[in-house]
């Protein structure tokens, strides 16, 4: 059977926030793998002071665990659990830094589930613009400069669709983004755990719009660029021009601009050739006929 979440981390049952923290702090320090390599019981231990951190650090979890014990979280998944905590913005706030090395495999075994670990800048979408041009501006070569509407994070708000004072806690889900319904039936409990559809699982709620972006957090503008076709080009052939994508977290994505040839009304193309079919008259000379 579990242990009590309050006697892992060796507290009260009235402690703050403030209080579990420099507990779970003083525990990590303890029993991290990092620190007892090889050592299995440590590894089960951290899962275990994980789990109760994870759980008395959430409003909600700890009310149905202080009301139910451990048959209150019955219907919780381990993803469940563990959703909304950030450990690495906790070590770094304790100043340990990567010292844990949290990732992969430790990672992992904390909490028994499958994590990603971001390896790289963050690019916005690639976007593709489809350009119609002549047979004669692909046969020489030439430049076209084209207007690309594109949507990009408002600036004023951050994305938010906010206001500076234009936020506040979601009062459907209490901020945390998920709506919980609960049924008991003797001394199990069936849990619903959806999303919330009034703050969409933000767990905040817009009550004064962005007077930029009115509310949406994004807004389109529309940007010349110039695109230099090369001689040659036919009908499909890709041009790609790097960061003039749309913005992501980190870095811009790319444009694709895709060609398409318009059909000549005269001439036709067959890979680098051209053919003209032309009518012509047949006159047919006649010799003059000697007679003898």
């Amino acid at each position: 059977m579990k242990r009590d979440y309050y006697e892992v981390l060796g507290i009260n049952r009235n402690a703050d926030e403030a209080a579990i923290k420099r507990a779970y702090r003083s525990l990590a320090m303890k029993y991290h793998p990092d620190r007892n390599p090889g050592d299995a019981e440590a590894v089960e231990r951290m899962k275990e002071i994980n789990e109760a951190y994870a759980v008395l650090t959430d409003a909600h979890k700890r009310q149905l665990y202080d009301t139910y014990g451990h048959a209150g979280l019955e219907g919780y998944t381990q993803a469940d659990i563990f959703r909304g905590v950030d450990f690495s913005s906790l070590f770094r706030e304790f100043g340990l830094g990567d010292m844990f090395g949290f990732g992969g495999g430790l990672f992992d075994s904390f909490f028994g589930r499958r994590t990603t670990t971001r390896r790289g800048p963050i690019k916005g979408a690639d976007l593709r613009y489809d350009l119609t041009v002549s047979l004669e501006e692909v046969a020489f070569g030439t430049e076209k400069t084209v207007e690309l509407p594109k949507m990009e994070q408002c600036q004023a708000c951050s994305g938010s669709g906010a206001e500076p004072d234009g936020l506040a806690q979601c009062e459907s889900c209490s901020g945390t983004g998920q709506v919980v319904k609960e049924q008991r039936s003797g001394y199990s409990v069936f849990r619903q755990i959806s999303v919330c559809t009034k703050c969409r699982g933000k767990g905040k709620v817009v009550t004064k719009p962005c007077k930029d972006c009115k509310g949406k957090g994004i807004i389109e503008r529309t940007e010349e660029i110039k695109i230099n076709i090369p001689a040659g080009a036919g009908s499909g052939y890709k041009i790609r021009i790097e960061g003039e994508g749309e913005n992501g977290g980190d870095l811009p994505g790319d444009l694709y601009v895709v060609l398409n040839v318009e059909k000549h009304p005269v001439f036709e193309r067959h890979d680098d050739d051209i053919y003209l079919q032309q009518e012509i008259a047949l006159r047919v000379h006649e010799p003059n006929r000697h007679h003898w």
